[in-house]
């Protein structure tokens, strides 16, 4: 088709305004650089991951999943006659979930909560008009929200690098997006692996969060 010929074109890469994920990630990956040869091989490595049983098997988490959200978290805020922010929780349930499903990994509440004001510290650093925001263009890393910002993405990047760790401690025979990466040899470095495993869970828990 015509989109592949494009895609697999040496000279197709993708334009600059998605370039703000590398700020994030610390370098290059498959979301802001998606050039034929790279974009290629990750799309295939983890393509795996997304087949019929495996897709089966996160449903059937989800659903444990959902049911124990539901009776500790949501039924008590509801009895509570408290309001609550609904989008944050489902933020919460959704990248514990898909950090659980794809990348085998439990996490803590204390992860969770520093991993989406991290998310949401680099987007309104990095993906929002504030990055053109005159002081930050004057002062760079004089500012204290370019700052911030990066410390928020070294701690993205450093939560990453434990994801794959935990994965070759406590590997298993699942297909899961993480293992599929892992094995991945087109790879030149964990750091790349890294990268793309961020993308993923970055992607993941936006959409999927903010559509329920």
């Amino acid at each position: 088709s015509f989109a592949r010929r494009v895609l697999d074109d040496p000279g197709s890469t993708k334009t600059r305004a998605y370039r703000w994920m590398e700020r994030i990630t610390g370098g290059p990956n498959f979301f802001s650089a998606a050039d034929g040869p790279r974009y290629s091989h990750v799309r295939k490595s983890v393509l795996p991951a997304f087949a019929p049983a495996q897709i089966e098997r996160m449903i059937s988490l989800c659903q444990v999943r959902l049911n124990e959200w539901t009776d500790l978290v949501l039924e008590p805020l509801a009895k509570s006659g408290e309001s609550f922010d609904a989008a944050l929780h489902l933020k919460k349930f959704t990248t514990r979930f898909i950090v659980e499903a794809a990348f085998g990994y439990i996490m803590t509440n204390e992860e969770v909560d520093t991993v989406l004001e991290s998310f949401d510290i680099c987007c309104a650093s990095y993906a929002s008009v504030l990055a053109l925001s005159l002081p930050r263009l004057l002062l760079g890393r004089l500012h204290p929200g370019v700052r911030r910002a990066e410390q928020a993405a070294l701690t993205l990047q450093s939560f990453a690098r434990r994801l794959l760790q935990s994965h070759r401690k406590n590997s298993n025979s699942l297909k899961t997006v993480i293992a599929l990466i892992d094995a991945d040899e087109d790879y030149d470095s964990d750091v790349e692996r890294e990268r793309d495993l961020l993308v993923f869970l970055f992607g993941g828990y936006e959409t999927t969060a903010n559509t329920l």
